[in-house]
């Protein structure tokens, strides 16, 4: 070996030696970085106010029941079919009512009759079909009797075909229809209702047209 290569050959691992006590000493060397310690305190933080408040507070009861939360009250139940005898529970069911058995028009008790419902022996609790009078100051004649309407018309309407009864007992009657149900109380000579003065219709001619 010349000198120029043994010269080159101890250059070589001089820097062999060099790089590997660097890269050893790198190879094990510590770093350490200081970071403030955390308190205990500041490791779990408080509950906010509000939670704490939705933990502690009693709750409240739910709202009542009304027609907005719960929905409006059940619908009346429909009518059987075929149901024959009347009944009104907040609508009415049954048949549809006919004309009574009256001599006056449309079959309305005159005080003649000899049979119910105008004439005497209505059997309480039993329907029968009447001709209601549509008279303003609510007299009408039922069971050989003379009763008051507790719901006359204002002024005079049409005769109406309803259902009849005596009942809970026989000092009390009543009708009910498909137009509704109002109570009869016996006639003992007070004033019957004032019936209203029906409206005053005015007509004005109309001029015609000047040529």
């Amino acid at each position: 070996m010349n000198h120029r290569s043994r010269t080159a050959t101890i250059v070589l691992l001089g820097a062999i030696a060099s790089c590997a006590a660097a890269c050893g000493a790198g190879a094990h060397a510590k770093v350490t970085v200081n970071t403030p310690a955390r308190s205990a305190s500041a490791a779990s933080p408080k509950p906010s106010t509000r939670y704490r408040a939705s933990t502690t507070a009693p709750r409240s009861s739910p709202p009542a029941c009304d027609s907005l939360t719960c929905g409006p009250s059940s619908a009346p139940p429909h009518c059987p079919a075929h149901q024959l005898e009347p009944s009104f529970t907040g609508s009415y069911c049954g048949p549809v009512p006919t004309a009574g058995n009256g001599l006056g028009p449309s079959g309305e008790c005159t005080g003649r009759e000899t049979t119910p419902p105008c004439g005497p022996g209505m059997i309480v609790g039993r329907y029968y079909a009447y001709t209601l009078p549509g008279r303003c100051d609510g007299r009408l004649i039922l069971d050989g009797r003379r009763w008051l309407s507790e719901l006359p018309p204002p002024t005079p309407v049409p005769d109406m075909y309803v259902w009849v009864r005596l009942g809970p007992s026989d000092q009390h009657a009543g009708f009910i229809s498909p137009n509704g149900s109002v109570g009869f109380d016996i006639d003992s000579g007070q004033p019957p209702p004032v019936c209203s003065k029906p409206p005053v219709t005015v007509h004005f001619p109309i001029p015609s047209p000047s040529t």
